[in-house]
């Protein structure tokens, strides 16, 4: 795997896939972190900040228009208690379009 794209393939370490990217379940653990029951204001958290985060997360995940194959997306499964069963996801399955492929890599940069 390689972090950000703008980054030459021989000046970070890749390594291949031995896991199973849905386990632990990824829907499980966001909300086990970051689902809140109450509103917790963060007073040192300020606009700028704020733009800066977007700024990097743009820069770490946004690499165009992501895969449109209905088949090929990830199925994340959602718990019987999960409140995205309540609308679209009724049948219990998250599906993630994964991300494009990086045309930009060569099959020895492994």
């Amino acid at each position: 795997f390689r972090m950000m794209r703008n980054i030459q393939p021989d000046h970070h370490f890749t390594a291949p896939r031995t896991f199973d990217v849905l386990d632990p379940n990824p829907r499980v653990v966001a909300r086990k972190l970051l689902e809140r029951t109450e509103f917790k204001p963060v007073p040192i958290l300020n606009s700028l900040a704020t733009a800066w985060i977007q700024m990097n997360v743009h820069d770490w995940f946004h690499h165009g228009e992501n895969e449109e194959e209905d088949d090929n997306r990830h199925k994340v499964p959602l718990t019987e208690d999960d409140p995205l069963r309540n609308g679209q996801y009724a049948d219990g399955v998250l599906r993630v379009r994964r991300t494009r492929l990086d045309r930009t890599r060569k099959q020895a940069d492994g």
